[in-house]
């Protein structure tokens, strides 16, 4: 609030210095503030400040204007603006911040519940992995004797092979193929010496 006295010029003219005091504490905030023509009732004296000289320097610094005169009973009004002004600012202010705060739970819980679908999906994956690596398994091992079997039966007959140079390979192949469809016949050796 900068108030003046319409009567004393002086007084107007200290307003600029005491409007850069003020504007030098609020740095970069705006200020919301009036300027008061006070002692209206003395307008008429010689020298006066003119209700357009104050309006002008209101505006120029983006304060509200406003005439007051105690003698008159008119002083409410520049009290009732800045306190709407600081109400209309506090609940702005309150409502700022609840909607922070609303959108601050509602990320929370948000990232929460990605968190434990997170979870599930990590927990469905390991889940997923070891029925995976039991299926392995179980197939390993179904697998694993028909291949060690076959193996077995694989060596003697690769022994012989190299013992002969492949010189009977069509008798090899023949004898191998009985044998691994299961013929009856005995053979006392892989060509049936």
């Amino acid at each position: 609030m900068l108030v003046y006295d319409v009567s004393a010029p002086e007084s107007f003219g200290n307003l600029t210095s005491w409007y850069e005091q003020i504007k030098a504490c609020r740095a970069e905030s705006a200020i919301t503030g009036v300027v008061i023509a006070s002692k209206t009732d003395l307008s008429d004296r010689p020298g006066a400040i003119t209700e357009d000289q104050g309006r002008s320097f209101s505006m120029e610094k983006g304060l509200e204007f406003f005439e007051a005169c105690a003698t008159k009973g008119i002083v409410d009004a520049p009290f009732h603006f800045l306190a709407e002004v600081f109400y209309q600012k506090y609940t702005d202010r309150k409502t700022e911040l609840e909607n922070l705060a609303t959108r601050y739970r509602q990320t929370k819980s948000d990232i929460a519940s990605l968190l434990q679908r997170s979870e599930i999906d990590v927990q469905d994956m390991f889940t997923e992995r070891a029925i995976v690596e039991s299926h392995l398994t179980t197939l390993s091992s179904i697998i694993q004797e028909p291949i060690e079997r076959f193996m077995n039966e694989l060596e003697p007959w690769s022994m012989e092979l190299q013992r002969h140079n492949a010189e009977d390979w069509n008798q090899f192949i023949g004898t191998f193929c009985q044998c691994l469809r299961g013929s009856d016949k005995k053979r006392s050796g892989p060509f049936g010496v």
